[in-house]
């Protein structure tokens, strides 16, 4: 009940920090910066009236098995070429994000849980790079991941489920990369890509989620590349006011909706994709939706695997339409 950090590590200091309570401070639980380089595990760092852990200028530090809870600010935050070594932590019921990296922050963070957050349970803006491998990201009270402002960051195989709004969250030029990670039974979008997000998408399974799989909008113009789109309560893929993006080698399938939706001003390039047994249509182009559709295989859909209507005016070429339930095209 400090009435600054409970623990600050500076100016190359280093220390081994096990099996400590640390709580109610009104500064940082743990303080590190200007090359400190901590050594910190099984501590229980919580009830903070700010963050929990803070990694800025240039500070390092190793924190394991730690258990960050219920703090005011963010569990971890990192700023300022901040880098730290995250392994097995749980980071829970923070009153802000569970992680926020920012102003050039980075540091690589493995295997934590990072849940039931009242803001993200990951929030990376202007400059932040971290590096996420093989985190539970769940139950947060809104977006599993935001990467906005742009924010960047390297996401893979992790587990991201259960959280109030879209799993990822992309804005404001943010261009994370994310490849491998399983997005699923969220309460809203699986990805959200919006207001000129950017980003790169390979090899993530999306499924299970009761908004669209992928929304895209609002000028936002992310890659996708084999990724698997299934089984969401609305449509697979759904890109509006604006929205661009490049899809190529996805397979999107059984999801409630339209396989792929595109509408006002919507422009996508969909090639090599494989779009089938839909309870909808395949594709559906409608209110002035654009897009171009090469290569793609579209089958065994429960409404005409392209439905094309009211002002739209999108290019097909080279598409194998086959096996529908009912017509191929529908103009």
């Amino acid at each position: 009940e400090g009435r600054e950090s409970g623990i600050y590590v500076h100016n190359n200091g280093m220390g081994i920090y096990d099996g400590n309570e640390i709580h109610a401070n009104t500064l940082a639980g743990v303080d590190v910066a200007t090359g400190g380089n901590p050594n910190m595990r099984n501590n229980h760092i919580h009830s903070g009236k700010e963050r929990g852990i803070f990694v800025h200028d240039s500070g390092l530090g190793q924190f394991i098995a730690n258990t960050i809870e219920t703090n005011a600010l963010a569990g971890i935050a990192v700023t300022t070429k901040g880098h730290p070594t995250v392994y097995d932590n749980q980071i829970r019921g923070g009153r802000d994000a569970g992680v926020f990296v920012y102003d050039d922050g980075a540091g690589v963070f493995e295997r934590n849980n990072i849940y039931d957050n009242t803001l993200a349970g990951v929030k990376v803006k202007t400059g932040g790079n971290p590096n996420f491998k093989d985190n539970n990201i769940y139950d947060g009270k809104e977006t599993g991941v935001c990467v906005f402002d742009q924010g960047e960051g390297t996401f893979t195989h992790n587990v991201v489920h259960n959280n109030t709004l879209a799993g990822f969250e992309v804005k404001s030029f943010g261009n994370p990369k994310l490849v491998d990670n399983h997005i699923r039974d969220g309460r809203s979008q699986g990805i959200l890509i919006i207001e000129s997000g950017r980003g790169h998408f390979e090899g993530n399974d999306i499924e299970l989620n009761s908004a669209s799989g992928v929304e895209v909008a609002t000028g936002a113009n992310p890659k996708m590349v084999s990724n698997a789109v299934h089984q969401g309560k609305e449509n697979g893929i759904y890109i509006h006011n604006n929205g661009q993006g490049d899809f190529e080698g996805n397979d999107i399938y059984e999801n409630m909706e339209a396989g792929i939706k595109v509408e006002t001003g919507g422009n996508p390039m969909f090639k090599n994709n494989h779009i089938h047994d839909g309870r909808e249509n395949g594709i559906h182009v409608q209110n002035n939706g654009l897009g171009y559709f090469e290569e793609n295989e579209i089958d065994l859909n429960s409404l005409p695997g392209i439905n094309i209507e009211t002002g739209s005016n999108p290019e097909f070429r080279k598409n194998t339409i086959h096996d529908g339930k009912e017509s191929g095209i529908f103009i």
